[in-house]
């Protein structure tokens, strides 16, 4: 199963658990706190198994980085250039 399918599920299961209790916990008496408790126990199991297993990259930067990594490298040089100098003058 796709990890990234889940990821709603960690604040949707929370957020259901509250409205059952919002809408029936008054009839469940004592025993309310069952449905909310189990929902966010499972949101927890949920994040638990995502962060071991992860989720694909979207790597959405990549082109841009490499588009303009030559400018990166000059301004980076430029910069260091400038503290060099800063610190000679010193």
């Amino acid at each position: 199963m796709n990890m990234d399918t889940l990821i709603p599920l960690i604040a949707a299961l929370p957020m259901a658990g509250f409205l059952f209790t919002a809408v029936v916990g008054r009839r469940l008496g004592k025993r309310a706190h069952i449905v909310p408790v189990a929902a966010v126990g499972l949101a927890w199991a949920i994040a638990k198994k995502i962060k071991r297993v992860g989720t694909k990259g979207a790597f959405m930067f990549t082109k841009a980085f490499e588009a303009s990594q030559t400018y990166i490298v000059k301004v980076m040089d430029a910069a260091v250039d400038r503290i060099l100098n800063a610190w000679s003058k010193e």
